[in-house]
């Protein structure tokens, strides 16, 4: 199953309404915060696609919309630990989070908040770190995202992407 992974729109919820609509295949979104008042009109113009959303540091105005702060989910006996980032202290490092997600029994670390593309594997922890970058406000100046693949057999992969806007 594969998932489109986004994080910081920041208002620009039609970049990624443009990833989705270029990757029909895939139903299966995932936001990892700074946007929520973006997916509201996503999930109203792709009725058929399935929404996995928490909240990031700049959501406090997001009225209307109620995510939490971090989820754990499990496909094919992999789980998944989704967090922006904020409140592990992401911009100094990761081991915050990381921690987090190997205590949730996670073998995925979804994460955001830094604006930048990254993905790394803990082969002792058995943790893909991956933070898709931001659709909204990159730091490299290319706005990116995520997509995850998970398969029945528990393999994970995944990739970072880049379109025209």
């Amino acid at each position: 199953m594969q998932f489109l992974v986004f994080s910081d729109s920041h208002g620009h919820g039609e970049r990624m309404a443009k990833v989705i609509a270029e990757h029909p295949p895939i139903l299966d979104v995932i936001f990892l915060g700074d946007g929520l008042v973006d997916i509201l009109p996503l999930m109203r113009q792709f009725p058929k696609h399935r929404f996995r959303t928490v909240r990031g540091n700049m959501d406090f105005l997001a009225a209307g919309f109620d995510a939490p702060d971090e989820d754990v989910f499990s496909l094919y006996g992999v789980r998944v630990f989704l967090c922006h980032g904020h409140l592990f202290g992401v911009k100094g490092g990761t081991g915050v989070a990381e921690a987090h997600a190997c205590t949730a029994n996670a073998q995925v670390l979804l994460y955001g908040h830094t604006h930048r593309a990254e993905e790394h594997y803990l082969s002792e922890k058995g943790l893909l770190v991956l933070n898709p970058g931001s659709i909204g406000r990159p730091q490299s100046g290319e706005p990116s995202f995520a997509i995850l693949d998970i398969l029945p057999s528990g393999d994970v992969a995944a990739s970072h992407g880049q379109t025209d806007f």
